[in-house]
Parts: C-alpha cells; structure tokens; sequence
C-alpha cells in the first residue's frame, strides 16, 4: 500500500533545530524523501536526515516521505531524532497503525 508520511516538527529548544532524522521502520519499503529548501538531505538505509537548515523556535516545519506500507494489520514506529545548533538533541517515537488491504 503506497503510503505519503509528514512529520511536522516545532522546536521547544531557543537554538532552534538544526537537524532532523526520520528513521523508518523495516516493515516499510522506502521509496524517497521530500526535498526541503535550505536544507541537506541524506540517506543511509532506512533513515533519512536533513541538516544545515534551520528552525527558529517559535515556528515548525514540515518533512515527508514516500514508500510502501506492511501488507498486514500492525503498529509500526517511526524514531524521529531532532537536534539544535548547540548539539542536544530528543528522539521521538511516533506510532503509525497499518491496516490490512485486500489485493
């Protein structure tokens, strides 16, 4: 099942956030991931980091990818790990529930 997922990102840090990685879960197949202007995007298997942009605290961005769900019913979890410019950083586990589709 084709799937479009945005993780919406507001900084509680006064630095702002520097750095954003979406890990995805190996039950999704990951096709590519939003290009976001003013930002550097990587990717290393089943993660996706944007850096070298920058979110003052105060507003929010927003980063999505692209894939292929699980065939079957399941809770999957997403690690987003957020970073400011002073180098601390908090992962956030996201819960995404999958429902199974017919053929």
């Amino acid at each position: 099942m084709p799937l479009s997922m945005t993780e919406t990102c507001k900084p509680k840090s006064a630095s702002g956030i520097a750095q954003v990685t979406l890990g995805v879960p190996q039950e999704f197949a990951l096709d590519d991931a939003g290009a976001k202007s003013g930002w550097t995007q990587s990717r290393t298997g089943q993660a996706v980091t944007w850096s070298g942009g920058t979110i003052p605290k105060g507003t929010y961005a927003r980063f999505g990818i692209r894939g292929t769900a699980p065939t079957r019913s399941e809770t999957v979890l997403f690690n987003v790990l957020v970073g400011d410019r002073t180098g601390k950083s908090i992962t956030y586990r996201v819960a995404l529930d999958v429902t199974a589709h017919g053929p």
